[in-house]
């Protein structure tokens, strides 16, 4: 187990939400702003919470970087190259694959629950073939291992090979 202290967190800019959806698959606490936030309340949001700031945003890497604030700039495009990018440059390949997964629609984290529990809200397949799944404790959103896992996992591997 890692202490939370060396665990990074992040915010993503508005041009990075995929990289906040990769970086919560892979357990990272991952911000992304609403639509409505301008780039100074990301740079506050970034320097209140401690958070990392991922921006394709060249202007806004740079007063990012001129507040003290961590900045990755994300000049790269596919997300194995962004998710490989950020793991190199802050020299945190030893926390890969080693976090549980977060929501993916609000970043809370995921528990694993009995799929009795919640049976009425499951499609009969998922009744039918699972005995536990994951319930976000923020949001209460629901998941499992359905078909598209396996594209996940084939990205996540490709992620690994190139740490």
């Amino acid at each position: 187990m890692y202490d939370e202290k060396e665990i990074p967190k992040f915010i993503a800019d508005h041009m990075n939400g995929d990289i906040a959806r990769w970086l919560r698959i892979a357990g990272f606490d991952c911000t992304y702003p609403h639509p409505d936030q301008t780039d100074d309340e990301i740079l506050e949001a970034a320097l209140r919470e401690e958070r990392i700031l991922l921006t394709s945003d060249k202007e806004l890497h740079s007063r990012a970087l001129r507040k003290g604030i961590k900045s990755v700039d994300m000049n790269v495009y596919g997300i194995e190259a962004k998710m490989t990018k950020i793991f190199k440059e802050l020299n945190i390949e030893h926390l890969y694959g080693v976090l549980s997964p977060r929501c993916t629609a609000c970043n809370g984290e995921l528990e694993k629950i009995y799929a009795m529990k919640v049976w009425h809200m499951l499609p009969p397949k998922v009744r039918r073939v699972h005995r536990y799944i994951y319930r976000c404790r923020s949001c209460g959103r629901l998941y499992w291992e359905g078909s598209h896992w396996k594209k996940i996992r084939e990205t996540l591997r490709k992620v690994a090979r190139n740490l």
